[in-house]
């Protein structure tokens, strides 16, 4: 679940709380059951040819998922009085309601609802392969 508080009016505004009424709380539903699967390897090397240096590399990586029915949504809450209280940590204020409203299944309309199967693959190969040569200009190296 992802919740999202929006909009609302101003009822108390501090250093470290806000209060605020008539406004949105919208929660964001997904359940999944899937399963991921990822192979990858590299190799590669490089070789000292004096004057010429010759790099190389092979990659391959293969990924892919599958399972159940995803199903994600959104249900919205509106005209809720709610807010915020950073007192006890700044870097994660709690959160809440005034009441009861918000809290319950029925105080929320679904707004969206999708279901989606899940299967994917994926497969990549990569090849690299490098030559240098070392030169000089008059006295500088290069």
């Amino acid at each position: 679940n992802i919740y999202k508080f929006e909009e609302g009016a101003v009822l108390e505004l501090t250093g470290s709380r806000g209060v605020f009424e008539d406004a949105e709380f919208e929660k964001a539903h997904s359940d999944s059951n899937k399963i991921m699967e990822i192979l990858a390897f590299s190799l590669g090397g490089e070789h000292d040819l004096a004057p010429w240096t010759l790099d190389y590399s092979l990659g391959y990586a293969e990924a892919g998922e599958e399972g159940d029915l995803e199903i994600t949504g959104e249900s919205l809450a509106t005209g809720v009085t709610m807010g915020y209280d950073r007192s006890g940590n700044a870097q994660q204020p709690r959160m809440f309601v005034v009441g009861d409203q918000g809290t319950r299944a029925e105080d929320f309309q679904l707004e969206t609802a999708e279901g989606e199967s899940i299967f994917n693959e994926e497969r990549e190969l990569a090849l690299a392969f490098n030559a240098r040569r070392d030169l000089e200009f008059g006295d500088v190296p290069g």
